[in-house]
């Protein structure tokens, strides 16, 4: 199985980082208009949280070596 290399695992990273922060501004959004909604504030945060651990466990070590993590 091919791994990400560094550039990849940063893309991901930012890709799945903006998706949370866009999922919990509609979980407030639908909160305060009296929508009751299935999912609680930082359901994707948490959710997110583990698929970006998983993405450092696909990505080749040597690029993990002096990263954010």
């Amino acid at each position: 199985m091919t791994k990400f290399n560094g550039m990849e695992r940063m893309l991901i990273n930012e890709a799945l980082q903006n998706h949370a922060i866009h999922l919990e501004e509609w979980v407030q959004e639908e909160s305060k208009g009296g929508k009751q909604v299935i999912f609680a504030e930082g359901f994707w945060t948490m959710h997110i949280a583990e698929l970006l651990l998983k993405v450092d466990t696909m990505t080749r070590k040597k690029d993990l070596i002096g990263s954010d993590k």
